[in-house]
């Protein structure tokens, strides 16, 4: 399917601008549920850090191959709310869209697989390294995951979320805004160092870390369904495809979860009055492992 630039940039400026609406009509919404989780004490930082937070919305290559074999198989029902982006995901096929990026096609490959993102001014921007990290992290292995990352900019930090599109949902994009919202930049003489919720240097932490914001964030989203019935991400067509790695170890976690959940809060969004014990997540993390 031939499209033109106009046609290309068309589509996925319609995409975008439903999605981004979307959060716009339901920031207070969004905000209101994390003030009510973390506490009004709280809600001076969680918006300020909110207005810090880019979006970046894009196609990875397993989406766009299981949208593909649905059409081919005529299974159109199941894309019955995704029309729009169709003729994009078989322009993409049939221009080659899986090849292997290099370093001279790297912009070329990123930019066909990203729809947009929430802020545009980032184009016009002199720092041309944010899009590469942008791109970067559309194009890593594994892309089919949102992922929430820090990037300095501008004299402050862009809290950056990328989203697959069609393959992540409502509770994804949750899970990626409260690492985002417990995101701090800690600023010292010699460097900054980001700290990112419950978050610890011994790399065998990591897993727990996830698993406590991923009950943080599943809490807050069920404040926010309390509050708005309507869903902001597209249909997730891959919830069949891709199954979620936290949810299988909740079951070791619960009781830690709400006998701490106090503590939790506070040491989740708040470094300087971080109340966790380290020896005890480390000694979840092996129970785990």
């Amino acid at each position: 399917m031939e499209l033109t630039n106009n046609e290309i940039e068309k589509i996925k400026s319609c995409f975008t601008q439903k999605i981004n609406a979307k959060i716009l009509e339901r920031f207070d919404i969004i905000a209101e549920s994390f003030t009510d989780y973390f506490g009004e004490c709280f809600k001076k930082d969680i918006i300020t850090r909110f207005k810090n937070i880019l979006l970046g919305y894009y196609l990875n290559d397993l989406t766009i191959f299981h949208i593909y074999e649905l059409l081919k198989n005529g299974k159109y029902s199941l894309l019955k709310n995704i029309e729009s982006i169709i003729p994009y995901v078989i322009h993409l096929v049939e221009k080659g869209f899986y090849r292997q990026e290099t370093s001279s096609n790297f912009y070329e490959m990123g930019l066909s697989k990203l729809i947009g993102v929430s802020d545009e001014s980032i184009f016009s921007s002199s720092d041309k390294k944010l899009i590469e990290y942008l791109l970067g992290m559309i194009l890593r292995k594994d892309n089919e995951n949102p992922m929430e990352f820090n990037y300095q900019y501008k004299n402050d930090f862009k809290r950056i979320i990328t989203l697959p599109l069609f393959s992540s949902d409502d509770e994804n994009l949750f899970h990626e805004l409260t690492h985002a919202i417990c995101s701090e930049i800690i600023i010292t003489k010699r460097k900054a160092i980001v700290r990112c919720g419950i978050d610890f240097s011994d790399g065998e932490t990591n897993l727990v870390s996830e698993i406590i914001n991923d009950l943080i964030s599943k809490e807050i989203y069920k404040i926010f369904k309390s509050k708005c019935q309507d869903s902001i991400m597209p249909d997730n067509i891959m919830k069949d495809v891709l199954f979620e790695e936290y949810p299988k170890h909740y079951h070791l976690l619960p009781k830690f979860y709400e006998d701490n959940k106090e503590k939790i809060k506070v040491s989740a969004i708040n470094h300087l009055d971080y109340q966790l014990d380290d020896e005890e997540i480390v000694s979840l993390s092996k129970l785990i492992k």
